[in-house]
C-alpha cells in the first residue's frame, strides 16, 4: 500500500459545492439556494451537534424539492433546490432561526438578514457562483498553507450567560428548591365563531423568568438553548414529582412541557406507576421541534410508547412560515400549537390561502393558536378555521363571560 501522504485527498465540501453550482448553471430556471451563515454564530451555539440538528431540520426541503445540502468547513450550511416557492424557503429559514433563537445572529434586523442569504438562481446565479468560488479558493488556500480556520469572531459580550461551569450549581439549587411558587397554569380554550369560551385543557409549566429571578438572579437561564435543555430536564423531573401529589385535585386535562429524554427516564416510569391508569388519557405531552430533531429515533420510540400508554402528544410553538414544512401527522402528534405573529395580519391573498391549505392538511391534528394577547389574533384564527386558542386575551374574555 502506498504511503498515506501520497493518496489523493478527497475534495472538501466547498469544492463539491462549486462543482454542483457549475452544473446548475445550465439549468437555472426554478433553482434556488439558501446560504446559512452559521459560521457567524457564537462559538457555544456552533458545536457540531447543533449544526447536525440544523442540517436534519432541512431534510424536508431537500427531499421535496430535489435538493442538495452542503456542510462547509466553517459551519455554514448551503442548500440548493428546484421548484420551491420563496415563501416555502422562508419557512425553512424560520425553522433554523428558531433553533438558534438565543444567538444575536438569528434576530431579525432591518439592515439585512445576516443569518441566511436566499438566492433565485435564475436571476442571481452569477452572484451566487462568485460567492461559492470565493469560498472554495479561500478554503484551498487554508489547506495549502495549513492555516488555522479563521475565527468567526469574538463572542459578543453578554451578562452572566449560563455556562457549563455554573450549570451544576444551578441544577443543585433547582433540585432542592420548592418550585410550587413558580408553577403556572394557562388554559387552552375552545372558541368557535358566535360561541362562548369553553376550557379544553390547562398547560402546567414553570415560569422560567420567575425561576431565574428567585433562584439564579445573576444568570440568563435561557441564554444557551443546549445548556438550558439540561436544566429543563431537571425541571421535568421536579414537575413530575409535584404532579404525582397534586393530580387528584386537577379539574380538567393537563398538558406538560417535557423533553424527549424525560419520556425515556426512570422518573417518568415512576410517575406512570403512581398515576391512575384512567388519568393518562387526560394528559398531553408538549414537545419542542428542536428537541425532536436532536434525536429523531429517540422521539419516534418515546412517542410511540407514550401513545400506546394513552397519552396525547402536542407539537409546541410552530411559526406560521414553517407550517407547510411540518408533517404533523407523520410525527404522530394530536395537537399543534401555532404561534401568533402580527405579521399574519399583513399576509397577501396568496399567502393567506397557502396558510389555510396548510392548516387543512393537518387534519385530524388539532391546531391551537397560542400567544393570543389581542382580539385580532382570535378573529384571524377563527377566520382561518381555528377554534382552539391560548393567551391573555382569551383568559380575560373568559373571565368577562363569567362575571
Amino acid at each position: 500500500m502506498p504511503p498515506m501522504s501520497n493518496e489523493a485527498k478527497p475534495p472538501g465540501a466547498e469544492t463539491l459545492l462549486l462543482r454542483h453550482v457549475r452544473r446548475l448553471g445550465a439549468v437555472r430556471p426554478g433553482q434556488r439556494a439558501m446560504f446559512f451563515h452559521l459560521s457567524r454564530l457564537q462559538p457555544h451555539h456552533r458545536r457540531d451537534k447543533h449544526l447536525q440538528i440544523a442540517a436534519n431540520m432541512l431534510d424536508e426541503v431537500v427531499r421535496r424539492f430535489s435538493g442538495r445540502l452542503f456542510r462547509l468547513a466553517g459551519g455554514d450550511l448551503v442548500v440548493t433546490c428546484k421548484g420551491a416557492r420563496r415563501k416555502t424557503l422562508e419557512g425553512a429559514i424560520e425553522l433554523l432561526r428558531y433553533l438558534f433563537s438565543d444567538d444575536p445572529l438569528a434576530q431579525h434586523d432591518d439592515s439585512g438578514d445576516e443569518f441566511c442569504s436566499l438566492f433565485d438562481l435564475e436571476h442571481d446565479y452569477d452572484r451566487f457562483f462568485a460567492l461559492v468560488q470565493r469560498l472554495d479558493e479561500v478554503q484551498a488556500k487554508r489547506a495549502a498553507t495549513e492555516l488555522e480556520p479563521r475565527r468567526a469572531g469574538a463572542p459578543r459580550r453578554q451578562r452572566r450567560p449560563l455556562d457549563p461551569e455554573h450549570l451544576g450549581d444551578i441544577l443543585g439549587i433547582v433540585n432542592r428548591a420548592d418550585l410550587s411558587s413558580v408553577m403556572r397554569r394557562q388554559t387552552v380554550w375552545s372558541l368557535p365563531p358566535d360561541a362562548t369560551p369553553q376550557p379544553i385543557f390547562e398547560e402546567l409549566f414553570v415560569s422560567i423568568e420567575e425561576l431565574g429571578q428567585a433562584l439564579a438572579p445573576d444568570f440568563q437561564l435561557a441564554n444557551d438553548r443546549w445548556l438550558f435543555q439540561y436544566l429543563t430536564q431537571a425541571l421535568d423531573r421536579r414537575v413530575l414529582a409535584l404532579l404525582t401529589r397534586e393530580y387528584p385535585a386537577a379539574t380538567r386535562s393537563l398538558s406538560l412541557n417535557v423533553n424527549v429524554a424525560t419520556l425515556l427516564s426512570p422518573e417518568f416510569s415512576g410517575f406512570e406507576e403512581r398515576l391512575p391508569m384512567r388519568a393518562r388519557g387526560n394528559i398531553l405531552l408538549e414537545l419542542q421541534l428542536a428537541d425532536i430533531w436532536s434525536d429523531f429515533g429517540a422521539f419516534v420510540f418515546a412517542g410511540h410508547v407514550a401513545k400506546q400508554h394513552g397519552y396525547r402528544l402536542l407539537l409546541d410553538a410552530v411559526r406560521h412560515r414553517a407550517l407547510p414544512l411540518i408533517d404533523a401527522r407523520m410525527l404522530g402528534v394530536d395537537y399543534l400549537k401555532l404561534v401568533w405573529d402580527d405579521a399574519l395580519l399583513a399576509l397577501d391573498a396568496e399567502d393567506e390561502l397557502e396558510l389555510r391549505r396548510a392548516l387543512e392538511r393537518l387534519a385530524p391534528v388539532r391546531v391551537v393558536l397560542m400567544r393570543c394577547e389581542r382580539a385580532e389574533a382570535v378573529s384571524f384564527g377563527q377566520a382561518a378555521g381555528i377554534t382552539l386558542f391560548q393567551g391573555w386575551h382569551m383568559d380575560r374574555l373568559a373571565r368577562g363571560q363569567a362575571l
